[in-house]
């Protein structure tokens, strides 16, 4: 296996072959294990650097994981506060419905004792007039 095989697998690979190449074609100015070590330092550097972009990577995972319930959470309560609302509203509605009812029916009667007491007294004014 050769240096080639020893590359650091990541996305952006375009971003180290300059440096690579500097490495490389840098022969005439460093001993060839001065290179390689120099070459492996740079590898090194870019595995670190991949690792810890991974990292960040996950950690935002792992928050967005964390957020989407919270949003849920809170999406539902308050849909649920809203339902809570509509249903106090009805609540109070029905009771005042039944309240006026009640009054209606009350205000009903009295109507209907008033016309019969009238139908009443005009049967005594057509009796006196005859």
């Amino acid at each position: 296996m050769g240096e080639a095989d020893h590359t650091p697998h990541f996305e952006n690979r375009e971003a180290s072959r300059p440096l690579a190449s500097q490495l490389v074609g840098s022969s005439s100015k460093h001993q060839p294990h001065v290179q390689r070590q120099l070459f492996h330092q740079q590898e090194q550097e870019l595995d670190l650097e991949l690792e810890q972009q991974q990292q960040q990577q996950q950690q935002q995972q792992q928050q967005q994981q964390l957020q989407t319930p919270l949003l849920q959470h809170a999406t539902l309560h308050a849909a649920l506060a809203r339902m809570a609302t509509a249903l106090r509203f009805a609540k109070e509605t029905e009771a005042q419905r039944a309240v006026d009812d009640a009054e209606v029916m009350a205000l009903r009667q009295e109507c209907d004792l008033w016309r019969n007491e009238s139908n009443r007294l005009w049967c005594q004014v057509k009796e006196l007039q005859q």
